[in-house]
């Protein structure tokens, strides 16, 4: 905006300069929008690139697809103005389907993205679902192998010479561990 203004002063002063002058700063100033273009392209190019590298790091393939699809059918899209500017039908008609086949691949990709996403959410449920199983069995086997559902230290005692043992006493001066010892040693007897 600013090259275009400076270059409508440019021509307003042209009484002042000669016409070899005047031909001179058009070409510079042409040049000048044409590099900030390019620059303007190359940014957004590299923008680009990075935000489809984030997502691709991220997983989100619905994204990159999303965001594939935008830029090719901007292109499309100017390659169309292009074409009718320059008045060729034969370009526009080409351009035209090409959008169309580029919509219909864009609906036959992300038909795909969201299967193989569904497709994932089960496997994830049903590994969830493993999981949670595999938790319950293990917790239940612990509770029917004896062992006392505190969960503490517990210990085994053998009364010598007596042929009587006892399993998962628990410890800690437990007076039921005592009780147990004690009504084992007199069924010996």
């Amino acid at each position: 905006d600013d090259i275009a203004a400076a270059a409508g002063r440019a021509r307003n002063a042209s009484d002042v300069l000669d016409e070899q002058d005047l031909s001179g700063l058009s070409s510079a100033l042409d040049a000048a929008r044409q590099k900030l273009l390019e620059i303007d392209e190359q940014a957004a190019a590299t923008a680009r690139s990075v935000r489809d590298a984030l997502l691709q790091e991220r997983g989100d393939q619905a994204a990159i697809e999303a965001s594939r699809f935008a830029e090719q059918q901007q292109q499309l899209k100017d390659q169309l103005k292009a074409a009718e500017a320059a008045r060729s039908t034969a370009a526009e008609a080409e351009l035209r389907q090409a959008l169309r086949d580029a919509e219909e691949i864009h609906r036959l990709k992300s038909r795909k993205i969201d299967e193989q996403a569904k497709q994932q959410a089960a496997r994830d449920a049903e590994t969830a679902e493993r999981q949670r199983q595999q938790a319950q069995q293990a917790q239940q086997s612990q509770q029917g192998s004896g062992r006392p559902s505190g969960g503490g230290p517990t210990f085994n005692v053998s009364l010598a010479g007596t042929g009587v043992s006892l399993r998962n006493v628990p410890q800690g001066g437990n007076e039921d561990a005592l009780a147990k010892i004690a009504a084992a040693k007199r069924a010996a007897r």
